[in-house]
């Protein structure tokens, strides 16, 4: 696995320090339907998967390829922080945003306490982010 890029390391950290968890600082290979930025096994089959976009220009494929990876890895439980950087926010048009949403919404709904997604957005990210700490909580107790 390739190390995690420098630039995405200090997203990573600021996720670390609000969820107290440690990345593995590299990526991780989803079954051949792409690659993770970051990512941290909690248990056995629960994974925190970090996706920072900072010059992606199409983020809803880092959020579609996990649908395939869910539906192969049947034990799996995951919580996708995804960061949209100031750096590649205006860079996305808002239809693709919203894919982001809906397929993170839709993946939900499929996969009932099996995934998470968390959307972060520059610098508006604490909320959602106590959201991502609670859902952890509850998978971790399960």
């Amino acid at each position: 696995m390739k190390a995690t890029v420098p630039y995405n390391i200090d997203y990573c950290e600021i996720v670390e320090k609000e969820l107290q968890i440690k990345f593995a600082g590299n990526e991780m290979r989803l079954n051949g339907w792409g690659d993770a930025d970051n990512h941290v096994y909690l248990s056995d089959n629960v994974l925190v998967l970090a996706e920072i976009e900072n010059g992606q220009k199409h983020p809803q494929a880092n959020v579609l390829k996990l649908w395939p990876y869910l539906e192969e890895e049947k034990t799996v439980r995951i919580i996708l922080i995804h960061w949209l950087t100031r750096f590649s926010d205006p860079k996305i048009s808002p239809n693709r945003k919203k894919l982001c949403e809906f397929t993170g919404n839709k993946l939900e709904t499929l996969f009932p306490g099996r995934f998470k997604y968390i959307l972060l957005k520059d610098q508006q990210y604490q909320e959602e982010l106590k959201q991502a700490k609670k859902f952890i909580k509850e998978l971790t107790n399960q």
